[in-house]
């Protein structure tokens, strides 16, 4: 089960390239949104993030620094809550570059070598 009804794409007749986008959620989205009224934005810079390991921490960090400012969690919490197939060590080696990139919109990363914890501060310019 998805969360779109349907979906249609508008094309320019004289460049034959997409012109606008149509998206239905199904009704029991739209309900779910209505009721709980809680549900986190995503900052523009978002879509600029090319790794899907940067989008998975943004959409974390989002999630647990939108009603807090820091959120440290163990990097093997991360690793489970973040889907990845890779192995842990993988993970981690990936994780320290992403620390040392620090791409994100609305956290700045930092890496708490001694107890393999990120340190995640929401940025102030929110």
């Amino acid at each position: 089960m998805g969360i779109i009804e349907r979906a249609a794409l508008e094309m320019d007749e004289k460049t034959n390239r997409p012109r606008k986008l149509r998206i239905t959620l199904l009704d029991m989205i739209i309900e779910a949104i209505k009721e709980r009224k809680n549900v986190l934005t995503l900052h523009r810079d978002y879509f600029r993030l090319r790794k899907p390991i940067q989008r998975r921490i943004y959409e974390l960090a989002r999630k647990h620094c939108g009603n807090q400012e820091e959120w440290c969690p163990y990097v093997k919490t991360l690793h489970v809550k973040s889907g990845s197939k890779a192995e842990l060590r993988e993970f981690r080696r990936a994780f320290k570059n992403l620390v040392e990139e620090n791409p994100s919109p609305i956290t700045t990363l930092h890496w708490m070598r001694k107890t393999t914890r990120l340190f995640s501060r929401t940025r102030r310019t929110l």
